[in-house]
């Protein structure tokens, strides 16, 4: 997916996929790179409105788990983030 490649592609940025049925982004974000906010902004030049999800578990979206914005962070300090998606059909 054209998202997929435009966020995998900011800095620091790893473990991309990306669920268009679930409408969810998930990515491993290293610290001191690319923002939560480069994401928002690569999402959205590619035509996908992007929101940060704040407890996935909590909408009953089969396969959420975890907290994820902010996200778990890793021993290196790298975050775990999950985004909300949509095609931006504006």
């Amino acid at each position: 997916a054209k998202i997929e490649a435009a966020v995998a592609h900011l800095a620091g940025v790893s473990d991309v996929s990306v669920n268009m049925v679930a409408e969810r982004l998930r990515l491993r974000l290293a610290p001191g790179e690319a923002t939560a906010e480069d994401v928002e902004r690569a999402a959205a030049a590619v035509g996908h409105r992007a929101r940060r999800v704040e407890a996935p578990a909590a909408e009953g979206v089969a396969g959420e788990q975890g907290p994820s914005w902010p996200a778990d962070q890793d021993d290196d300090g790298a975050a775990h983030m999950a985004v909300s998606i949509c095609r931006d059909r504006a």
